[in-house]
């Protein structure tokens, strides 16, 4: 983020911090802990990353340490989380990130394929809150403002629909479909902030049903929306949303997301492109 000083001859000039960290979280079967380890080493071979990485885990560093690929093991923390769900990602209660710039979390059913230093760049000079949106893949609800929206295929709520048309200072948004796979904090207000609403909307009563059936992705939306944090451009275009199934793209982008891949299938489909990148690693 851009911070605004007086400089030596009294006039305004912009001093830019960056120092990022990177953080995800995994909790549950080990199937999720493969996944984690294939994450790390895209990060570091393909990623180029050479900043602290922060795992927020339900076990001990004894049990996560087989799961470190060596050539990740000096850049990480491990830290025990407190909350079993989706509304972990959103606070640090045990890792203090306030002088971190840009703070970026990432789902770890992910690969990255390319330097990834210039994209946080970007997050790190933005204001606000750094999201990958499918919009793209569904225009019809991206189209029209948030009061406007017919969602006759009732998939709205995936990203917040209802919640969100229930709020009328939303009623004259752009309804952004974001992804929680990808977040990117400029800096620890932004995280704070709207960190700390999604996690409360996630854990508050009202919207139990709501989190049971879609976990915490309606509540970024919503939260984005509402303080006008969304930031939707500057990750377009560095994100591939890939399944089970289809084959591996041609075109890098930075970003590889099996979010649409069955949880079982995940780790063989990670494996899979990362052969399919070393194989084409001079193409």
């Amino acid at each position: 983020m851009a911070n605004y000083v007086v400089n030596d001859e009294g006039k305004i000039a912009v001093n830019l911090a960056f120092q990022p960290i990177i953080y995800t979280t995994v909790y549950g079967p080990d199937l999720y802990y493969e996944c984690l380890s294939i994450f790390l080493e895209s990060l570091i071979r393909y990623g180029g990353y050479v900043g602290p990485i922060v795992i927020f885990s339900d076990r001990s560093i004894a049990d996560v340490g087989g799961y470190i690929p060596e050539s990740a093991a000096s850049q990480i923390s491990l830290v025990s989380i407190g909350h079993r769900n989706y509304s972990q990602r959103y606070v640090s209660e045990n890792f203090d990130m306030t002088n971190f710039s840009p703070i970026v979390y990432f789902d770890n059913d992910i690969i990255f394929d390319l330097e990834f230093d210039p994209i946080l760049r970007r997050v790190g000079d933005s204001c606000g809150v750094c999201v990958v949106t499918e919009d793209e893949v569904y225009p019809d609800l991206a189209s029209k403002k948030v009061k406007d929206i017919l969602d006759e295929r009732r998939i709205g709520n995936w990203w917040g629909l209802d919640i969100i048309k229930s709020d009328p200072n939303c009623w004259t948004k752009v309804f952004p479909l974001a992804n929680s796979g990808v977040i990117g904090f400029s800096d620890y207000y932004a995280f704070n902030t709207v960190g700390r609403l999604v996690f409360d909307l996630f854990n508050s009563k009202p919207n139990q049903s709501l989190a049971k059936w879609f976990g915490d992705q309606p509540f970024l939306n919503y939260a984005l929306v509402r303080t006008g944090f969304g930031e939707y451009e500057t990750l377009r275009h560095t994100c591939h949303l890939l399944g089970s199934s289809e084959s591996f793209p041609k075109e890098r982008r930075g970003l590889a997301h099996f979010n649409w891949a069955r949880n079982e299938d995940k780790p063989s489909r990670m494996k899979a492109y990362m052969d399919y990148l070393e194989l084409h690693k001079d193409s």
